[in-house]
């Protein structure tokens, strides 16, 4: 499956550090896709970060606009693109943590990936005292052993 999107891209090496993690959840909250951040060295040896951010064509000035209200840069460049992606679903378990969701990526008639959803197995994980691991391992179990039990491999 392809899409239209549009990736806004800056590189940034006069802003702390700190301020990048607000800057994703400003621009997710505002429909971003996704957002990448990436080191860099820029010239005369100074570090930066390249920020890389995927968004649907309407959305593309709003982007721009938080962009340049949240960051210091001077500049952002713009390139229509295509993505293609993998069909997803989103199913939910049963764990002895509590119910959480995982994502189905498939390719074709097969499931190509099963990913719990993070903020589900911290959420339990803070809940109950479990450790992340034990919470996303448990999804993944119990998402496999549902999935026998509907797909039952035959031999």
């Amino acid at each position: 499956m392809s899409d239209d999107v549009v990736q806004l891209e800056t590189n940034i090496d006069n802003m702390s550090g700190e301020w990048f993690g607000h800057l994703t959840d400003v621009l997710l909250s505002r429909g971003a896709l996704d957002v990448t951040l990436i080191p860099a060295q820029m010239k005369k040896g100074r570090p930066a970060t390249i920020v890389s951010v995927l968004v649907k064509p309407g959305d593309t000035d709003r982007a721009v606009a938080t962009i340049f209200k949240e960051t210091t840069t001077l500049g952002i460049r713009v390139r229509p693109t295509q993505r293609v992606t993998l069909p997803r679903r989103i199913e939910s378990v049963s764990t002895p943590f509590g119910p959480v969701r995982v994502k189905v990526a498939t390719l074709g008639s097969s499931v190509r990936g099963v990913s719990p959803e993070f903020d589900d197995c911290r959420e339990a994980a803070v809940r109950t005292g479990a450790s992340l691991q034990s919470v996303m391992d448990s999804a993944r179990d119990a998402w496999s052993r549902a999935s026998l039990v509907t797909n039952p491999v035959s031999g």
